[in-house]
C-alpha cells in the first residue's frame, strides 16, 4: 500500500497520465531528432573534439538507428554512418563502436575504410568491422592482441581468467565493457568466426557478469571488479543497469536454455532500477552528476537497450514494471520539451529528467538520452521489435 500511494504521489508531481501519453507523436520525435542532427553535427563529428567522447560518437550513432528503425526515414541510417566514423579506431571502447556496425550491418549498411586526419594532420586509416573486433580484440590473449583494442580473452591456461578485462594489464572486469562485449557476441549474426562461436563467449561472459558483477539479493549493478583485490566495486549508472537488462534480454531471446538464473535476476536488477535509481520518479545516476560528462550519456543508453528486455519472454510483471517506469521517463522528457524555450534550444533536454529544464546542464548528449527514450517508448507504443528479434526473410 506504501509503495502504491508513493507511485501516486511521484505521478502527481510529474503530472503524468496514460491519457497525456498520446501526446508524444512521430512528427514530434522526428523534429527532436532533426534538431539533434542540425545542431550538435560538429560536435560529434569532430575528430579530438572534448565536448563528445570518443565512445559516446557510437552512441549517437546508435540512436539515429533507432530513430530509424522505429520512425521509418532512411536518411537516419545515413547520419548514423556519419556519426560513427570519426575516431581512427571508432573509439577508445571498442564494443562500443562495434554494436554499432552490427546495428549498420543490420540495415545493410557495411563498415568501409576510411582515411582521416586529426588535428596534427596525420593520417589514419579507419577499416574495422564488428567481426575483427570480436576476432581480435574481445577473443584474443592480450599478449598477441593488436592495438588499439583494449578488452581481451584470456584463455583457461593463462591464469584461469575468462572474460572482456578493462585494460591491457587485465586487472579488473568493468560492466560497461563487459555487458557491451555480450550484447556484440549475442547479436552477431555469424554462427562461427575464425573457429570461434560468438554464441559460446557471450553465455561465458554472461555468467561472468552474473557471478561477480551483480549483486544477486538486491540486482544492483556493480561497475568493475578487480581481479587483485578480488572485490566488486558499487557505481549506480543507469548505463550499466541498461547494458545489463539487454543483455539478459538477449539471452533469454537466444539462449534461455543455458541461463536458467536469467528471469529472477533480471527481475531484481528491473526493481532495482525504478526504486534505487528514481529521482522524482523518472531515471537518473546516483553516483554521477553532470560535472562527469561520461553521465550525460548514461540515460540515453539505458533506452537504447531496454527494448532487448521489454521484448524478450521475460516475466509479465518485471516487464510491466519497467514498460510504466520508461512511460513515466518519457512523460518527465516530453514535458521538459514542451517548456518554452528559445528557438536555439526549442527540441533540447537537460541531464535531470526529474526538474524542470535547465539550459547550463544541457548539450548533446543529454538531448540523445532524450530523444533515446522518446524512441522507446514509441517502440513500445507502437510494439515494434528489435531487428534482433524479428524473423528476418530468407
Amino acid at each position: 500500500m506504501k509503495k502504491y500511494i508513493l507511485s501516486l504521489i511521484l505521478l502527481s508531481f510529474l503530472n503524468i497520465s496514460f491519457a497525456q501519453h498520446s501526446d508524444i507523436s512521430n512528427r514530434e520525435v522526428r523534429k527532436m531528432v532533426d534538431y539533434i542532427h542540425d545542431h550538435y553535427r560538429d560536435d560529434y563529428t569532430s575528430f579530438g573534439n572534448s565536448k563528445i567522447l570518443d565512445w559516446q560518437k557510437a552512441v549517437v550513432s546508435m540512436m539515429f538507428v533507432h530513430a530509424y528503425e522505429v520512425l521509418g526515414d532512411a536518411k537516419y541510417l545515413d547520419w548514423a554512418n556519419d556519426a560513427l566514423y570519426v575516431e581512427f579506431n571508432l573509439s577508445d571502447d571498442q564494443c562500443w563502436g562495434a554494436n554499432a556496425l552490427v546495428e549498420l550491418n543490420q540495415h545493410g549498411i557495411k563498415p568501409a575504410a576510411k582515411q582521416y586526419k586529426d588535428e596534427a594532420g596525420k593520417s589514419y586509416l579507419m577499416n574495422y568491422s564488428y567481426q575483427d573486433i570480436f576476432n581480435y580484440g574481445l577473443t584474443t590473449s592480450p599478449k598477441v592482441a593488436p592495438d588499439p583494442y583494449f578488452g581481451y580473452y584470456d584463455s583457461p591456461t593463462n591464469g584461469g581468467q575468462r572474460g572482456v578485462f578493462w585494460n591491457r594489464q587485465c586487472s579488473s572486469y568493468n560492466t560497461c565493457t563487459l555487458g557491451q562485449a555480450i550484447i556484440l557476441a549475442f547479436r552477431m549474426p555469424e554462427k562461427e568466426i575464425k573457429g570461434k562461436s560468438p554464441l559460446e563467449f557471450a553465455s561465458t561472459w554472461l555468467r561472468l557478469q552474473n557471478d561477480l558483477l551483480i549483486d544477486q539479493h538486491s540486482g544492483l549493478i556493480y561497475d568493475n571488479y578487480q581481479l587483485g583485490s578480488k572485490q566488486s566495486n558499487k557505481g549506480n549508472y543507469a548505463y550499466n543497469n541498461g547494458i545489463v537488462l539487454g543483455a539478459l534480454g538477449l539471452a533469454l531471446k537466444k539462449a534461455r536454455a543455458q541461463h536458467a538464473f536469467v528471469p529472477d535476476v533480471a527481475a531484481k536488477v528491473v526493481n532495482f532500477v525504478t526504486t534505487g535509481m528514481a529521482e522524482n520518479g523518472v531515471l537518473y545516476s546516483p553516483s554521477a552528476d553532470f560535472r562527469n560528462n561520461n553521465a550525460h550519456a548514461f540515460n540515453g543508453i539505458f533506452m537504447h537497450f531496454a527494448p532487448f528486455y521489454l521484448f524478450s519472454d521475460c516475466p509479465a510483471a518485471s516487464k510491466n514494471q519497467l514498460k510504466n517506469f520508461i512511460s513515466q521517463c518519457a512523460t518527465a522528457v516530453w514535458k521538459q520539451t514542451e517548456e518554452k524555450k528559445n528557438q536555439e534550444n526549442q527540441y533540447a533536454v537537460s541531464y535531470s529528467w526529474g526538474k524542470p529544464f535547465n539550459a547550463s546542464e544541457t548539450n548533446c548528449m543529454t538531448t540523445v538520452s532524450a530523444a533515446e527514450c522518446l524512441l522507446t517508448y514509441l517502440q513500445m507504443k507502437e510494439n515494434i521489435l528489435p531487428v534482433d528479434y524479428q524473423i528476418q526473410k530468407q
